[in-house]
Order: C-alpha cells, then sequence, then structure tokens
C-alpha cells in the first residue's frame, strides 16, 4: 500500500506497476506489430486520461447481463485542449494532479484507479478516441470548449479568512514586493506629470518630452529578461537588491540632467531596471504564499501599480515648482525610499520554494546545466501559454499607458484643470484602480472553472464526493 505521505506518487506507484504488467502480458500474448500499436494507442497517458474522461456507460457481461459503472465514481475532467497539442509528459502530470485532487487518501486513489483501468473502461475503444481527439477540428474544439468554461459561482469564503492562511515571514515578503513594486511605479510616472515643466527646461515640444516614456516601455522587454533568467539562477534576493540600486542611481541621474539626450539616456536604462522588477517581485510575494490566498494576494500586488502612481501625483503637487530647482526634486526625492527597500530585502532570507529547487539542482550536479535544462522544457512544454501570455499583456499596457500616462496633461490641456484639480482626479481613479483590482484579484479563483484544484488550493471549488473516498 501506498504511504499517505506520498501525495505526488499516487498514481505513479500503483499505476505504472499495473502498466508495466500489462506490458508484459501483450510481449508474450501478441506478436510485435500488434503489441507496438498497442502500446502506442492504448497505454500511454494520454489514452489513459481519454479513458478516465469518458462518460460511463452501460456493457453487456459474457451471461447476457447489462452491467453499469458506478456512477458515483469522480470523473477526470478532460484537458483544455486538443490531444494533438498534448505530450505524454503533460499527461503524466494532469494525471498526477488529478488523482490527487479527487481523492487525497492512498486507499481512495488505489481503488478509483482500478475503477478507472477496469475492463469495462478499457474495452471501450481507446483506440477510436484518441484517433477522434487527434482529428479534432478548430471549430470542433472551440465547439466543445466553449461550454466548459461556465464558471462555478460557489459560495465564496471571507477574504480575510485567507488572508489569515499567511504566516509572518509570508507577509513579510509580500510587503517588501509591494513596497519595491509601489515605488517603482512612483519612479515610472515622475516624467508623466512633469511633462510640461521638461518640456520648457529643455527647450522641447511635450511630444518630445514624452520619448521619455516612450524609451521605458521599449527596454522594459530587456530587463524583464535579463533580471527574470538571474532571479531564476541566482535567487529573488540579489537581484532585487541590484534592481533597486538601478532606481537609486537613475533617478538622480534624472534629477541632474542637463540636456535632452541625458534625459533620454536615462530614461532608457530605467526602462530596464523598471521591466526587471515586477517579476521578481511577484515571485518573491507569491510563491511560498499558501495557493488558497494567491488570487488576492495577486491582486493587491499588482495594484501596487496604481499605489506608487498616487504617492507620485500627491509628492508631485507638494514637490514640484515649489521650490527654485523647479521638477528636479520629485526626481531626487524618488531615489530614497529605495535605501530602505534595500535594507528591509537584506533582512529576509531567500524564498524556500527557490531554496528548495536550487537544492534540486546541486542534487543534479551541474547547477548551470540543469538550469539550461529547466529554460528549454519550459520554453518547449509552455510556449503556446508563453505567447498567450505575452500577448495578453501587450493588450494590457496597449490600453494602460495609452489612457494614464498622457492624462494629466489632457486634464491640463484640453480640459483646463488646475493643479489641485488634476491631483485629485488622479487620486479618486487610483483608489478606484486599487479597489477594482483587488475585488477582482479575490474572485479570480471563484470564476475559474478551468484549472485544476483541490479543496485547500481553490476553497472555492470543492472536490467531488465519490463512493471511494467516503469508504473506510
Amino acid at each position: 500500500m501506498l504511504s499517505h505521505g506520498n501525495t505526488t506518487a499516487g498514481f505513479g506507484g500503483y499505476g505504472v506497476l499495473k502498466l508495466l504488467g500489462e506490458a508484459l502480458a501483450d510481449s508474450v500474448l501478441e506478436p510485435w506489430s500488434t503489441r507496438k500499436r498497442r502500446r502506442r494507442n492504448r497505454w500511454s497517458f494520454g489514452s489513459i486520461i481519454d479513458r478516465c474522461t469518458r462518460t460511463p456507460h452501460a456493457k453487456v457481461n459474457d451471461a447476457g447481463q447489462e452491467t453499469q459503472i458506478d456512477q458515483s465514481t469522480p470523473r477526470i475532467p478532460p484537458l483544455p485542449f486538443p490531444r494533438m497539442w498534448r505530450s505524454d509528459a503533460l499527461d503524466k502530470l494532469y494525471l498526477r494532479t488529478q488523482f490527487f485532487t479527487l481523492h487525497p487518501s492512498s486507499v481512495a486513489r488505489q481503488t478509483t484507479m482500478a475503477s478507472y483501468d477496469s475492463p469495462e473502461v478499457r474495452d471501450h475503444s481507446p483506440q477510436k478516441d484518441v484517433l477522434a481527439d487527434q482529428q479534432m477540428s478548430l471549430r470542433r474544439y472551440l465547439a466543445t470548449r466553449i461550454p466548459t468554461l461556465r464558471p462555478p459561482m460557489a459560495k465564496a469564503p471571507s477574504p480575510f479568512k485567507l488572508l489569515a492562511l499567511l504566516n509572518l515571514q509570508q507577509w513579510l515578503f509580500f510587503l517588501v514586493a509591494f513596497i519595491a513594486w509601489s515605488w517603482d511605479a512612483f519612479d515610472f510616472f515622475t516624467v508623466s506629470l512633469t511633462v510640461t515643466q521638461l518640456s520648457k527646461q529643455f527647450d522641447k515640444k511635450p511630444s518630445q518630452i514624452t520619448w521619455g516614456i516612450t524609451l521605458v516601455l521599449m527596454f522594459r522587454s530587456v530587463g524583464a529578461i535579463i533580471f527574470g533568467i538571474a532571479a531564476d539562477r541566482y535567487g529573488r534576493k540579489w537581484p532585487f537588491v541590484v534592481n533597486n540600486i538601478l532606481f537609486i542611481v537613475l533617478e538622480l541621474g534624472t534629477g541632474f540632467c542637463n540636456t535632452y539626450d541625458q534625459f533620454l539616456a536615462c530614461r532608457a536604462l530605467f526602462g530596464i531596471a523598471m521591466g526587471g522588477l515586477y517579476g521578481n517581485a511577484a515571485a518573491t510575494a507569491l510563491e511560498d504564499c499558501p495557493e488558497a490566498a494567491r488570487g488576492i494576494l495577486s491582486g493587491m500586488l499588482q495594484q501596487g501599480y496604481a499605489f506608487g502612481y498616487l504617492l507620485a501625483t500627491v509628492f508631485a503637487r507638494g514637490l514640484v515648482d515649489t521650490t527654485s530647482h523647479g521638477w528636479r526634486p520629485l526626481f531626487w526625492f524618488g531615489a530614497c525610499p529605495p535605501v530602505l527597500i534595500i535594507a528591509f530585502r537584506l533582512c529576509l532570507p531567500e524564498t524556500k520554494s527557490y531554496i528548495e529547487r536550487d537544492a534540486v539542482r546541486k542534487a543534479n550536479g551541474s547547477v548551470a546545466s540543469t538550469f539550461i535544462a529547466e529554460g528549454k522544457v519550459a520554453l518547449k512544454k509552455h510556449w503556446l501559454l508563453l505567447s498567450y501570455l505575452v500577448l495578453l499583456m501587450a493588450g494590457f499596457n496597449f490600453m494602460s499607458h495609452g489612457s494614464q500616462d498622457l492624462y494629466p496633461q489632457m486634464l491640463e490641456n484640453q480640459f483646463e484643470f488646475s493643479h489641485d484639480a488634476v491631483t485629485v482626479t488622479q487620486v479618486v481613479a487610483n483608489l478606484g484602480a486599487m479597489t477594482g483590482g483587488t475585488v477582482i484579484g479575490y474572485c479570480k479563483p471563484l470564476l475559474s472553472s478551468t484549472l485544476p484544484s483541490d479543496s485547500q488550493a481553490n476553497p472555492f471549488i470543492q472536490p467531488p464526493k465519490s463512493s471511494a473516498a467516503a469508504s473506510p
């Protein structure tokens, strides 16, 4: 019997032994060509998923009596994409996840796996199902996929209970990430809030000054790649510290710029630093926290951007054109808090998730080669999801930066708002953004019906009850 602690190997122990036994029987009783075809079509992890996701059907036994598979046995939900897009490794991982999700106990997993692999299921022409899945058209996929996207709309737990799941260290990780991301946004919007003053300082049109914003956005991708690789290779802590050191240097440099070219150079380099921070901050804040709380925490973390914009609006009203230095004090002030953020991060350890991952790499011998191999596997297996997320974020950034970066200028020039009116409008807008982001983050698990989850990972969706799991 499998040990209860071996949660991830529920199917791995029982299922693999059963597959090996069937393969051995095939090797004795069948010729090579038939045996090869049966193994390919019948005993792959993908075909097991195909058998397990079918609706139970009636069957006539040798005595002529009609039998039925136990309807109370929970079925595995189908994978959310056609068979031709799947790989054996992905199918294996999906099986492990689903069997643990439906049956947390070892006894229940073995009992349910036996019912899934029973002759009634196994003899239901799996080759035809696999072939039909491989030949599924895009139209058929959309027709069968869209109905599964209906949210479960289950009862939601209290957000306070979710937040209470975090321990002190997890809260500190979240806090340092939130503050850093907020100040990243503060430093970015310093240019948006001083376009008029900068255009007078450098004797340029406002449209030329906004190239300082465009360059930041262009170089964000460079920073995301550089610091993202560094954070995965060397840990979350030190790339985070280096990132904030760059903020200090570049904000001070922008505040001391005397020419337009110097200004553009500083903002381009700032784009690299800005792009490198968010991925590291998100990993620091979320990878160690309980899965049940990640929805609301991710929504709260993202709103550090709106909170930073709010702070920039308030401090711009107090620091810009209130001294003989004009716009420069806003940038000088922006270089100060990263010193405290660095000290805060140095007081915290490395995240537990990275420590465990690094230990696995060291156990494999070469850390560098293992890291490169992980990257290749990630790109090979998840390129489609990665491409989708890049396009999704491109759309979000198009709407975000296209509407808010020059919004203060529109209020001043087109609607003739005073400085006080612009400040109030921006504060109200960002308070709304912070509220909306947090609420939607809390509702993400409630509205998600496409990801496998268990009662601990997703408290909104309760696992189905089964007679096998209920039996003592």
